[in-house]
């Protein structure tokens, strides 16, 4: 039996121990594979090629892996996260599933593939948050309305990362991550947030202050995409954009306070 099954998976042998004693214990495997906990086919397909996931070796961009993703983006999209099947990417893909298994430990592993590149595409926007937009009650408006204009372009996308984070704990020290991350890079072009670095009592004290306000903007812009928001977008807008200007005209030293000015 064990050898049959060794001779599916090109590279295996069950000669070798790992691989018999894996092999071979088939009324163990399938509880393991039902509860989540082991993947015989990710497990054969690395063996035989010796690709590594995402989390153990430097990420390969191949042919296969690029419509993997598009394959997920797209059945994350149609049926939301809970819905998709490994199945389902891979026929989207128009791969098989072992192929799938070279590539990813499971359906959790390329999701949080996909939300990466949703956050990757979304952060260009806060890149475009500057000192003096930031410090304006009207621009900073305008700039809320064109990111809840993006969010509403992107509902599918947030509800399938919705679902992600609902059944998948192990997915959330991924999304809390991405607060942070908003802090760090307006760190860099609003002063404001740049004096929340450190360690010092006040510096901890605002950067808090900070993490809540960018997780509001994003909380009610998700919301408001999601029809879930009780205010109407223009309302929701401006009264974030105070919320935003004034930890903006709170928090900015005097010069760079002058210099938004001019």
């Amino acid at each position: 039996m064990a050898d049959d099954r060794a001779k599916s998976a090109p590279g295996i042998s069950a000669r070798t121990p790992l691989a018999a004693t894996i092999l071979a214990a088939g009324p163990v495997v399938k509880p393991l594979e039902k509860a989540g906990i082991f993947n015989e086919e990710s497990w054969m397909a690395r063996s035989a090629t010796g690709i590594k996931t995402a989390e153990e070796a430097p990420v390969q961009q191949t042919d296969g892996r690029r419509r993997l993703l598009a394959g997920a983006a797209q059945v994350f999209r149609q049926s939301g996260y809970v819905n998709a099947s490994v199945d389902d990417i891979a026929r989207a893909a128009g791969v098989s599933r072992q192929t799938f298994y070279r590539h990813f430990d499971g359906k959790l592993a390329i999701a949080i593939e996909f939300f990466k590149a949703r956050r990757d595409e979304a952060m260009p926007l806060w890149d475009g948050l500057t000192e003096s937009i930031a410090a304006d009650p009207a621009a900073a408006k305008a700039w809320l309305l064109g990111y809840m204009a993006f969010q509403r372009d992107h509902k599918l996308d947030l509800r399938a990362l919705f679902e992600l984070g609902v059944f998948e704990p192990a997915f959330l020290i991924h999304a809390n991550g991405l607060v942070p991350q908003i802090v760090d890079t307006l760190a860099g072009r609003v002063s404001a947030f740049a004096v929340t670095a450190g360690n010092s009592p006040e510096a901890r004290l605002l950067r808090a202050e900070a993490v809540l306000l960018i997780y509001q903007i994003l909380d009610q812009s998700t919301n408001a995409a999601m029809g879930f928001c009780l205010l109407e977008e223009p309302l929701l807008a401006e009264v974030l954009a105070w919320s935003l200007v004034g930890f903006v005209r709170r928090n900015t030293p005097a010069e760079p306070r002058r210099a938004a000015r001019r």
